[in-house]
């Protein structure tokens, strides 16, 4: 019977439902058959060979998926899933050359630069990583002006430094759960454009569903001053798809002691953080958050319905 891609989606999710994955499995191939462009099925596909122990076939449908991105342009969002293989497999040295060729497409020469010394460490004679390496310093030289202090000694760039645990902005305990992907890196200082390919990413990922991975790259590009709010804000609403209202309600808090923040960012604002705390159970919070988004737009979605509802007797 040759049924419909939308109709062997739904007959894949009911055996996810029960458990049954290797017949889950089957319709989603089905599915690809029929849509081999599909990467929304791709990806679940890839989750469930992950979650049922084939990791080299789940890394398959992940590279397919990256490729797919880079074949669209999609720059950032092949970078996620590169860094999510990475993850799985941190000795996989294409992949390493895949990042890399992606942050110097997009002027990332410090991220290229940490992809190629991690390609060294795994494989030290790798012509391509020495080459692209000795054109990077030779082009850096070139652009710097000559120092009047004297020579310069520089530290090798094979020292390795620990890379810390991701944590919330404004705080000093490691988020539990926040995963750190590939290999550790060099870390340089980190420039504006740097930080604004973390936020991308966190985006990216977001949008697939890896909320752990989306976390660690909001709290690293929260360190750009001028993304801050929009990092909180997301790294609220990512905590609040993990049920962990608690830090969700922080970063609402700390975004709204940002200043110079517009009208419309404080509405959508004590709106999230409403929501935050209603699911938290903490229904007098949720209606001082509700009642000053109405004082600042009482039309705004369905912040009366809410205000009404809470009010009632339990």
């Amino acid at each position: 019977m040759n049924l419909p891609k939308e109709h062997l989606f739904d007959i894949a999710q009911k055996y996810i439902k029960k458990g049954q994955h290797k017949k889950a499995i089957k319709e989603y191939q089905k599915i690809l058959e029929k849509d081999p462009k599909n990467i929304r099925v791709r990806l679940k596909l890839g989750d469930l060979f992950l979650k049922n122990g084939h990791k080299d076939k789940a890394i398959d449908e992940y590279m397919k998926v990256a490729q797919q991105y880079e074949n669209d342009d999609l720059n950032f969002r092949a970078t996620a899933i590169y860094k999510k293989v990475l993850y799985l497999d941190p000795q996989l040295v294409d992949v390493y050359h895949k990042l890399a060729n992606l942050y110097l497409r997009e002027n990332l020469i410090g991220s290229a630069r940490l992809q190629y010394h991690n390609i060294l460490k795994i494989q030290a004679n790798d012509r391509v990583a020495l080459e692209a390496l000795k054109k990077i310093e030779q082009t850096r030289a070139q652009a710097e002006p000559p120092s009047q202090e004297g020579p310069v000694i520089e530290l090798s760039p094979m020292v390795e430094e620990s890379t810390p645990e991701p944590t919330l902005p404004g705080r000093e305990e490691p988020i539990e759960g926040a995963i750190i992907t590939g290999q550790p890196e060099l870390q340089p200082e980190p420039d504006t454009k740097d930080l604004e390919t973390h936020y991308h990413l966190g985006i990216a990922y977001k949008e697939m569903e890896l909320i752990d991975h989306a976390i660690a790259e909001f709290q690293t590009a929260a360190a750009n001053k001028e993304r801050r709010f929009d990092c909180l804000v997301m790294l609220g609403m990512c905590f609040m798809e993990k049920e962990e209202y608690d830090k969700a309600i922080h970063c609402f808090n700390d975004a709204s002691q940002l200043k110079e923040l517009s009208k419309e960012q404080m509405i959508r604002l004590r709106y999230r953080l409403g929501l935050a705390y209603e699911s938290n159970g903490m229904n007098q919070e949720a209606l001082k958050a509700y009642r000053q988004v109405i004082d600042l737009d009482s039309t705004f979605l369905d912040v009366r319905n809410r205000i009404e509802r809470l009010k009632r007797p339990s």
